[in-house]
């Protein structure tokens, strides 16, 4: 929690009465497939859809949202950027001698949808990583889709956006890099609220196509020249 910053649970590992207390103390949070990935079947649960707990808990099973989560509030300059979704950026690093290299970094941004990833329709712009500049414009998956200099729903300017807390951000994936060295590259999730970095998650089988399309270059030899 020093890194993720909110409540967290797993439905079927959490104690009950500590689970259904948080429940209790929450409008609306999100819940994710335990096994999800890019995005697909995570759900914004509004609370007062359920009279108890115990209902919401109920359908989570059956949904087998195993994981939920406080909902982030992002800063106020992102959510001016695109307030659909809590837009993230993914940092890659390779952990090398105990030494953590930052491989690229992209701002994710949805078009309309709750979710952010870049294979759920959302757009991802190339961060300089040691900036935190974002350096060129925000593409979709699709190489010869729009290549937006602007946000195409709110119209805010996305090439030149400054990432607040950008030393934060490097400062924060240096450390959480080397809590499992057994996993040496990985692509790493986060927010960012008015107070700072919030990880959202860390992705072992992280996407290749996030770190080469907003760039316009693979990343084969750098992956190479890393050892992984």
């Amino acid at each position: 929690r020093e890194f993720a910053k909110r409540g967290f649970f797993h439905i079927d590992l959490s104690p009950p009465n500590e689970l259904k207390s948080w429940l209790r103390t929450q409008t609306q949070f999100v819940a994710k497939p335990i096994d999800g990935e890019v995005g697909r079947g995570v759900e914004l649960i509004r609370c007062d859809r359920f009279s108890s707990p115990e209902l919401i808990i109920q359908y989570l099973k059956k949904r087998r949202l195993l994981l939920i989560e406080e909902e982030i509030q992002q800063h106020d300059c992102l959510h001016k950027l695109n307030p659909a979704s809590v837009n993230t950026i993914r940092v890659v690093t390779v952990l090398r001698n105990d030494s953590v290299q930052v491989i690229g970094s992209v701002l994710r941004m949805s078009c309309g949808s709750f979710v952010d990833n870049f294979s759920a329709g959302g757009i991802a712009a190339p961060i300089d990583s040691q900036t935190g500049k974002i350096i060129g414009p925000a593409v979709a998956i699709m190489p010869d889709e729009n290549r937006y200099e602007r946000h195409p729903l709110t119209n805010e300017t996305i090439v030149g956006f400054q990432i607040p807390y950008w030393q934060e951000v490097l400062e924060t994936i240096a450390k959480v890099a080397r809590m499992i060295p057994e996993v040496r590259t990985v692509g790493w999730d986060l927010a960012i609220s008015n107070e700072g970095p919030v990880l959202v998650e860390g992705n072992d089988n992280w996407g290749k196509t996030t770190m080469q399309i907003p760039f316009e270059r693979g990343i084969r030899n750098v992956l190479l020249d890393a050892g992984v």
